[in-house]
C-alpha cells in the first residue's frame, strides 16, 4: 500500500493545472498470475491499443504521487490534456517488490539536493544568494552529512528551512534585501569566531563544541531575525552569543557526535528557536 504525502500531492496538482509538471515515466505493474485470461496485458501493435485483462491486479511501482496529483487536477479542470511516458511490466509479486527496493535505494536523492535543484521557496533564492556572494561562498553542502574536518558548515535543506520558518518573504525584492542582511550576519559571525567558522579542518573545533553544526544553524536564522526586528547592530553579535553554552553536553546535548541534517527534527527546531530567539537579549 502506497505511504502519500498530501502536500505532494497538492503541489503536484497546482503545477500541473500550470502545466510546469514535467513529463516523466510512470511504471506499473500487471501482476503476473493474476488474470482470470492466458494473459495480463494483451497489445494490438495495427492500432497501438493495450488491454488489461479481466482480474488483472496492477500495481503502481514508480509515480504514485504524480498520479494522484494529475487525478486530482483533471477532477477539478477535466480539459487538461498531457501525455505521459508509461512502463509496464509484467513481474511477479515478490520480484515487483524488488524491483521497486531498488528503485528506491540505489540512488536515493539527498533532501538538500532537492531543495537545491527544485528552488521552490523564496528562501532557495536567498541561499543561492548567500551561497555565491557571502562567507557561505563554498561551505553550503547538499549532502546530509558533513564530516567532522569538512569545511563544509550548513546543509542547503537545513539553511533554506530555517530561513522559510523564520521569516515572512513575500517577493522577489523581499528576498533580496534578506540575503544582503544575511550575508553582514554571517560575515560578523564568522569573523567573531574564525577558529570555528574559517578553518579548513574544522575538527578540533566541532569535537569541543556545537557552535558550526548545521542544525544550530536554523538557531541563527532566528537570531538574525531578532537582531532585525529589534534593529540591533551586527557588531554586538559576539557579544550576544556569550550568552549560549555551544559546549558539548551542555544546552544542546540532544545533539549527537554526528553532524547531519536529520537531528533538525520538530523537537529540535523548537529548542533552537527557543535559545536563539524567544530567551536570547538582544539589547
Amino acid at each position: 500500500m502506497p505511504k502519500t504525502n498530501p502536500k505532494s500531492v497538492e503541489e503536484i496538482k497546482e503545477l500541473f493545472k500550470k502545466g510546469d509538471l514535467i513529463v516523466s515515466m510512470f511504471t506499473f505493474n500487471a501482476r503476473f498470475g493474476t488474470s482470470d485470461e492466458d494473459e495480463e496485458i494483451e497489445y494490438n501493435p495495427s492500432d497501438l491499443s493495450l488491454t488489461v485483462t479481466k482480474g488483472t491486479l496492477v500495481d503502481v511501482l514508480d509515480g504514485y504521487h504524480r498520479i494522484s496529483g494529475v487525478v486530482k487536477a483533471i477532477t477539478e479542470a477535466p480539459e487538461l490534456d498531457q501525455t505521459f511516458i508509461l512502463n509496464i511490466l509484467n513481474y511477479t509479486e515478490e520480484k515487483a517488490k524488488r524491483h521497486f527496493a531498488q528503485m528506491n535505494t540505489i540512488n536515493p536523492v539527498e533532501k538538500s539536493r532537492i531543495e537545491e535543484l527544485g528552488q521552490k521557496r523564496y528562501s532557495s533564492t536567498i541561499v543561492e544568494q548567500l551561497k555565491y556572494n557571502s562567507e557561505l561562498k563554498d561551505k553550503i553542502s547538499v549532502q546530509s552529512e558533513i564530516g567532522m574536518s569538512s569545511p563544509f558548515l550548513v546543509t542547503y535543506y537545513t539553511l533554506s528551512e530555517a530561513i522559510d520558518d523564520a521569516f515572512e518573504i513575500n517577493s522577489r525584492r523581499d528576498a533580496i534585501q534578506l540575503s544582503k542582511y544575511l550575508r553582514d550576519f554571517f560575515a560578523e559571525l564568522f569573523y567573531a569566531f574564525p577558529d570555528d567558522f574559517l578553518e579548513d579542518d574544522l575538527s578540533e573545533s566541532r569535537n569541543r563544541s556545537y557552535i558550526n553544526y548545521n542544525a544550530v544553524f536554523y538557531g541563527y536564522i532566528y537570531l538574525a531575525k531578532k537582531m532585525q526586528e529589534n534593529g540591533t547592530p551586527l557588531a554586538k553579535l559576539a557579544t550576544i552569543l556569550q550568552q549560549v553554552d555551544f559546549d558539548k553536553g551542555k544546552t544542546f546535548k540532544e545533539l549527537s557526535s554526528r553532524n547531519y541534517e536529520e537531528q533538525l527534527n520538530a523537537a529540535m527546531k523548537k529548542k533552537l528557536k527557543k535559545v536563539f530567539y524567544d530567551e536570547i537579549d538582544v539589547r
